[in-house]
């Protein structure tokens, strides 16, 4: 399973930017399926979990048919000002089954 951005590019983390202290960004981001197999049950968290509470991904897809790709939200409300952007990775699990 692959983590692409909307320019179909796969990417290790996601990249808020730098975003104003109780503004909100929200991201569009797909899981692409290209193992052969049927895969359910994903589950999708924030893997810093300092960043757990401001950092929210909404309506993912919960299963993937072989080469489907569809799309979730991340979005981010900062609580404190930072001089970088945010980058924060994610933990995707899942199973999968074979026919």
């Amino acid at each position: 399973m692959k983590l692409l951005n909307t320019a179909n590019q796969e990417v290790e983390a996601v990249d808020f930017g730098i975003v104003e202290v109780g503004a909100t960004k929200s991201l569009e981001y797909f899981l692409y399926n290209d193992d052969g197999a049927f895969i359910d049950k994903i589950d999708i968290k924030i893997a810093d979990q300092y960043q757990i509470q401001e950092v929210t991904v909404s309506s993912y897809p919960t299963e993937l048919k072989k080469d489907e790709k569809l799309s979730f939200t991340l979005a981010w409300t900062p609580t404190l000002k930072i001089k970088e952007g945010l980058k924060v990775k994610l933990d995707v699990h899942y199973r999968r089954l074979y026919s």
